[in-house]
C-alpha cells in the first residue's frame, strides 16, 4: 500500500513494518506465539492464546506463520497430556495423538494452504526458491575469488539492494548479487562468502548450544521448538528483514535464560559469556 501510494524510497526499502502489511501481521502473530510459549503459564490459557495467534496468521496469508504456530499448538497439546496423565496414560495419549496427526496431516496441510490463499508452500519452494538457490550459488562461484570467499558485502541478496538497484540504475558489475533471495541462508552466504558464512553459522550454533546446556527438560523442549520454527523461517524468508520477529526471538530466549539467572543458576560471572558481545 505504501509503494502503490507513491511514497519515496524510504517505504520501498522494506524497513521495519513496511515490507508487507499482511505478512507483517502473520510474523507478529508468530512472534507473540513464540514469546507466549516461553512463559510458564497455564497450558490451557496458552492454548487459547496460540489459537488466537493462529487465527491472526490466517488473516495475514502467511503460510510460514500458520505452520509455525501450528507447531506450537501441537507442542502444547502434548505438554497438556504429559502434565495431566500418568506415564502409561501419556504413552497411550501420545500414540493416539500421533496416529490422528498422521492420518489428518494431508487434510491439515491442504486446509492451511487454502486458508493462506497463496498457493502450495512446498511447490513454491521447489519451483521458486530451489531454483533461486542453485542460481545464486552458481553466481557466487562465478564471481571473483575474493567475492566467493568473503562475499559481496552487506545488503547483497536483500530487497533493499534489489530495489535500490532498480531505482538508481546501478551499472551491472559494480555490485554483486542484487536480486531478492527469499530466505536467510542465501543472503548470509552472498554477503559474507564461504568463509564468512561458515564463521557466522559456527558461532551462532555454538552460542545456541551454550544456551541449551543451561535449560531444564521442559525449557529445553521449548527451546528446540523455537529452533525448529527459526529453521523453517530461514527457508521461507529473510530473518534479518523481519525485525519485529527478530526481537521476539531474542525476548523468548531472554525469558528462558532469565529464569535461571534469577534462581542463581549462574554461579560465576564467567557464565555471562553465553550472552553475545
Amino acid at each position: 500500500q505504501y509503494v502503490s501510494a507513491g511514497f519515496p524510497p524510504f517505504a520501498r526499502f522494506r524497513l521495519p513494518g513496511l515490507y508487507g502489511n499482511g505478512g507483517t501481521l502473520g510474523t507478529v502473530a508468530t512472534g507473540f506465539a513464540i514469546v507466549g510459549l516461553s512463559y510458564n503459564i497455564s497450558k490451557k490459557i496458552l492454548l487459547i492464546y496460540l489459537i488466537i495467534c493462529w487465527l491472526l496468521a490466517g488473516f495475514s496469508g502467511s503460510r510460514f506463520s500458520l505452520f509455525a504456530i501450528s507447531i506450537c499448538i501441537i507442542a502444547i497439546l502434548l505438554f497438556i497430556g504429559y502434565e495431566s496423565l500418568s506415564f502409561r496414560g501419556f504413552m497411550g495419549y501420545l500414540v493416539v495423538f500421533a496416529l490422528l496427526l498422521l492420518a489428518s496431516s494431508s487434510y491439515l496441510y491442504d486446509f492451511i494452504v487454502k486458508l493462506a490463499g497463496r498457493g502450495d508452500l512446498l511447490m513454491a519452494q521447489k519451483a521458486g526458491r530451489l531454483r533461486l538457490i542453485l542460481f545464486s550459488i552458481k553466481k557466487l562461484f562465478d564471481a571473483p575469488l575474493i567475492v566467493t570467499l568473503f562475499g559481496g558485502g552487506l545488503g547483497s541478496g536483500t530487497n533493499s539492494l534489489s530495489i535500490l538497484h532498480k531505482l538508481i540504475k546501478i551499472k551491472r558489475g559494480t555490485v554483486y548479487f542484487y536480486w531478492i533471495c527469499d530466505n536467510t541462508f542465501l543472503p548470509i552466504l552472498l554477503q559474507f562468502g564461504l568463509v564468512g558464512a561458515f564463521i557466522f553459522w559456527a558461532g551462532f550454533i555454538l552460542w545456541l548450544k551454550k544456551i541449551f546446556n543451561y535449560l531444564n527438560a521442559t525449557d529445553s523442549l521449548k527451546f528446540l521448538i523455537i529452533c525448529v520454527i527459526f529453521l523453517l523461517e530461514c527457508f521461507t524468508g529473510n530473518f534479518f528483514e523481519q525485525y519485529h520477529l527478530l526481537y521476539c526471538y531474542a525476548f523468548s530466549l531472554a525469558i528462558l535464560v532469565g529464569r535461571y539467572i534469577e534462581r542463581g543458576a549462574f554461579a560465576t560471572s564467567a557464565d555471562t559469556s553465553l550472552l553475545p558481545a
